[in-house]
C-alpha cells in the first residue's frame, strides 16, 4: 500500500482520504473486488470508486481481472501472474508464473507484448460440498 501511495505522490496526484481508503480496502481484501463491493466497503459512491480505480489501473497500481461471467474485479498489482477462478463460489487465486513470453508462432506478429491467462476449476472448499 505504501508503494502505491509513493507512486501517486511521485506522479503528482493528491492523496485524498477516499484514495487512501480505497487502497487500504484493496490491500486488506482476501480476493479481488468489484466496483460495487469497493464502494460499499469504502462508503464511497461507485462513480468516485470507478474514477480512482481507472487512475490506479493506468498507473499500474491496480490490476483488472476479467472473468467469463462476472463484473471486472480489481486487486493491487503485484507483478506478473495468472489467475484461477472457482466456477462455484467465484474465488479468485493468484498463480505466480514466469515472466518469459512465448515466441510468436504466427507470421502476422513480430512480438508479443503481454498476455492473460485464467484457469477455471472448483476450489477445494466447494469440492467437499
Amino acid at each position: 500500500m505504501n508503494a502505491a501511495i509513493a507512486t501517486l505522490k511521485e506522479k503528482g496526484y493528491r492523496i485524498t482520504p477516499a484514495r487512501k481508503a480505497l487502497l487500504r480496502t484493496l490491500y486488506e481484501a482476501s480476493s479481488p473486488l468489484t466496483i460495487p463491493e469497493l464502494a460499499a466497503r469504502t462508503a464511497s459512491n461507485e462513480v468516485s470508486v470507478y474514477r480512482n480505480i481507472e487512475l490506479f489501473t493506468v498507473e499500474n497500481i491496480v490490476e483488472s481481472i476479467n472473468t467469463s461471467d462476472s463484473l471486472p474485479r480489481y486487486a493491487l498489482g503485484h507483478g506478473h501472474h495468472h489467475h484461477i477462478v472457482c466456477t462455484h463460489c467465484r474465488l479468485i487465486v493468484h498463480i505466480p508464473c514466469s515472466t518469459e513470453l512465448p515466441t510468436p508462432t504466427h507470421e502476422a506478429f513480430s512480438r508479443i507484448n503481454s498476455h492473460e491467462m485464467t484457469h477455471y476449476g472448483v476450489c477445494s472448499k466447494c469440492a467437499c460440498k
